[in-house]
């Protein structure tokens, strides 16, 4: 139960770290993109996530972020995970380094996996966001959310 317990609150701060809101003006960047770069205009020097989300009250993952992509460490499985901005490449010398590598979408929605990943993301205001649930949808104690279904 344990170790469950920490791959769901892994799995909600990793839809935390990769859709978490922002925007941007003409003015230049104010907070992290949602959508994807342009490849051919893409400044690798920049550093593309200028809203960034640490553990406040958890010890159990961490975040890196290096302009265009992020490195999410889950201390207690002793992984990383490669994470990499929609419409650039993942850097050559980080590749192959990681438990995997994946390329952050454009926050077009959310799956969840479990039912008890619901609160926080309603608490982060981003019921709308979930777009599916893995497994059966009878175990979705939200009223809000069973609405919506």
């Amino acid at each position: 139960m344990m170790i469950q317990s920490q791959i769901t609150l892994f799995i909600s701060v990793l839809c935390c770290i990769l859709y978490f809101p922002c925007t941007t003006l003409a003015s230049g960047l104010i907070g992290n993109i949602l959508g994807c770069l342009n490849s051919t205009t893409v400044n690798y020097t920049r550093d593309y996530f200028p809203t960034k989300v640490s553990p406040s009250f958890s010890k159990f993952w961490n975040v890196s972020y290096h302009n265009t992509y992020k490195i999410v460490y889950n201390k207690f499985r002793n992984v990383t995970y490669l994470l990499y901005q929609c419409g650039t490449n993942p850097p050559s010398s980080e590749v192959g380094r990681h438990n995997g590598t994946f390329m952050i979408p454009p926050s077009a929605g959310i799956v969840i996996t479990e039912s008890d990943q619901i609160p926080s993301l309603e608490q982060l205001n981003l019921r709308l966001k979930i777009k599916a649930k893995i497994g059966d949808p009878m175990y979705i104690a939200s009223p809000c959310l069973q609405k919506l279904r």
